[in-house]
C-alpha cells in the first residue's frame, strides 16, 4: 500500500495567499463545491484530483475547506504530540449514518426469533466475528472449516485456527465484562486470551515499556511500513488517559458509537502490545457498545465487512493518523457499522419470512422442540446438507446428550436418516418428508 501524502499545512498557505483565499471564501461556486465535498470528505490525495471551481487551485480551495472545518472542530482527548490533540467534525453523512444505525437497533433486538433461535443467531454472529477479526490479522483458513472447528469444539490444527478460537473466547468473555470498568488489567487479560499460543509467551499480556520495544512497526504485506507507534515509555500514561475516557462521561454527551470508534482508534494508535493490537482494539469497541446497552451489537459481525474493505480500513486509519483529523476513521467505521446493522436487520426479516412460510411444514410436527424446528427449516432450504450432532450442539449451545436426543428424535420420525459411522454420526434430511 502506498503511504498517502501528508495534508497541506493550510495556515502556511493562507499566510502566503491571504488575498486569494479570502476571494475564494466569498465565491459562490467555491461555497457550493465545499458543501458537496462535505458529503464525501475526501483526504488531500483525492481532494486535489477533483475538478475545482474556475480560477482557484486545489491548494486554495483546500485552505477554505480546512478553515470551514476549524469552526466545527471537536477536540478528542487523544493527544497528538506535545501541544495538540486529534480532532473531528460531525459531518452530515456521519450524523445520518448514526441515525440509521440507531433506528435499526430496536428492530434487531425486538424482532429476533424466539429464545432458542435467538441463541443460535447469537452463536452464529460470534463465530463470524471471531473468524473475520482473525482473518484481518492474517489467519488463513476458510469460514467453513473455522465454523466447523468452533461448532464441534475441535482442537485448533494450526496458528490460524488458534487465532480464531482465541477471538471467539475473547468475544464470549467480553459479554461478562459489560458492567466492569476498563483497566490495564482487563486490557492485558483480553490480550492474553486473544494471543494465547500465537505469540511468544513473554509478549502475551505485556505492555510495551522499554527502548527495546520501540522498533515495533505496522507493516503491510508488500513490506511498506504503514505506522510507527509512540515510544514504549509513553504507553502506560496514554493507556491511563484512554481508560479514564472509557470509564467516565465528564458531563459531556458523545454518541456511544462515536466514543466506541474513538476508543478503537486510540488503542490501535497507542499500539500498547508488540502484536495483536488490532484484535484488542476491536474487542474494546465491542466491550464499550455492550457497556452502553447496545445489545444488538452481539448479533453484528462488523469485522466481516471490514475484511472485505481492508484497504479502506487501513487508509482511514492512515488518513487520520497523518492529518490529526479523526473524521476519516469515524466516517468509515460508522458506515461499516451501519452496513452490519442493516445486514442483520435484513437477515432477521428473511428469517421471519422463512419461518412464516414454514408454518405449514411445522404444523405437521407439533411435538418438535425449537431447536428441531430450526433444524428442519434449515434442512428444507439446504438440500443435501449433512448434519452432525457436534455441529447441532455447537450451534445451539446445548449438551451433547441434548443434541443427540434432538437428532435421533428426528430420525425416529422419519425426517432424517443416519448415514455416518457410529463415530462421526452424520445425518441427512429426507427431502420428500420436509417439503
Amino acid at each position: 500500500m502506498k503511504i498517502p501524502d501528508k495534508p497541506l499545512e493550510y495556515i502556511h498557505i493562507f499566510k502566503n495567499n491571504a488575498e486569494k483565499v479570502l476571494s475564494a471564501m466569498t465565491d459562490t461556486e467555491v461555497a457550493a463545491f465545499l458543501s458537496r465535498e462535505e458529503l464525501e470528505y475526501n483526504y488531500w490525495d483525492a481532494f486535489k484530483q477533483l475538478q475545482m471551481p474556475k480560477g482557484f487551485s486545489p491548494e486554495i480551495v483546500w485552505v477554505c475547506r480546512e478553515m470551514r472545518r476549524a469552526g466545527k472542530l471537536i477536540n478528542s482527548p487523544i493527544k497528538n504530540g506535545e501541544a495538540s490533540f486529534f480532532g473531528y467534525t460531525m459531518t452530515p453523512v456521519i450524523e445520518q449514518t448514526l441515525h440509521q444505525t440507531d433506528r435499526n437497533m430496536p428492530f434487531i433486538t425486538e424482532d429476533l426469533p424466539e429464545k432458542q433461535g435467538r441463541e443460535a443467531m447469537l452463536i452464529h454472529a460470534l463465530m463470524e466475528e471471531a473468524i473475520a477479526s482473525s482473518q484481518i490479522e492474517g489467519a488463513a483458513t476458510t469460514r467453513r472449516k473455522a465454523k466447523e472447528m468452533l461448532a464441534t469444539n475441535k482442537k485448533p490444527a494450526n496458528r490460524s485456527e488458534q487465532m480464531i478460537l482465541n477471538n471467539y473466547k475473547a468475544i464470549t468473555h467480553i459479554r461478562g465484562l459489560k458492567d466492569v470498568p476498563l483497566s490495564c488489567e482487563i486490557l492485558a487479560e483480553l490480550h492474553r486470551i486473544l494471543c494465547e499460543k500465537t505469540l511468544a509467551e513473554d509478549e502475551i499480556g505485556k505492555f510495551r515499556q522499554s527502548p527495546q520495544d520501540d522498533n515495533v512497526e505496522v507493516i503491510d504485506p508488500d513490506g511498506t511500513v504503514l505506522y510507527r507507534p509512540p515510544a514504549g515509555k509513553d504507553v502506560r500514561g496514554m493507556l491511563d488517559a484512554l481508560i479514564e475516557f472509557a470509564n467516565s462521561d465528564d458531563g459531556k454527551f458523545i454518541h456511544p458509537l462515536i466514543k466506541g470508534i474513538l476508543l478503537h482508534f486510540w488503542l490501535a494508535w497507542i499500539h500498547p502490545f508488540c502484536d495483536g493490537n488490532g484484535r484488542t482494539a476491536r474487542a474494546i469497541f465491542y466491550w464499550y457498545m455492550l457497556k452502553k446497552r447496545y445489545w444488538a451489537f452481539e448479533y453484528l459481525s462488523i469485522s466481516r465487512i471490514v475484511l472485505h474493505k481492508e484497504g479502506q480500513y487501513k487508509r482511514a486509519f492512515l488518513y487520520s493518523e497523518l492529518s490529526g483529523d479523526l473524521t476519516y476513521f469515524l466516517a468509515f467505521n460508522a458506515k461499516i457499522i451501519n452496513e452490519a446493522a442493516c445486514e442483520v436487520a435484513d437477515y432477521i426479516k428473511r428469517k421471519l419470512k422463512e419461518e412464516s412460510s414454514g408454518v405449514e411444514l411445522l404444523r405437521k410436527f407439533p411435538n418438535l422442540n425449537s431447536r428441531q424446528r430450526a433444524l428442519l427449516l434449515h434442512a428444507r432450504d439446504h438440500t443435501g446438507k449433512i448434519y452432525t450432532i457436534r455441529g447441532h450442539q455447537g450451534l445451539h449451545n446445548v449438551s451433547y446428550a441434548t443434541a443427540r436426543a434432538d437428532m435421533l428424535g428426528l430420525v425416529s420420525m422419519g425426517l432424517f436418516i443416519e448415514t455416518g459411522s457410529s463415530k462421526t454420526r452424520e445425518f441427512l434430511p429426507v427431502s420428500e418428508k420436509i417439503r
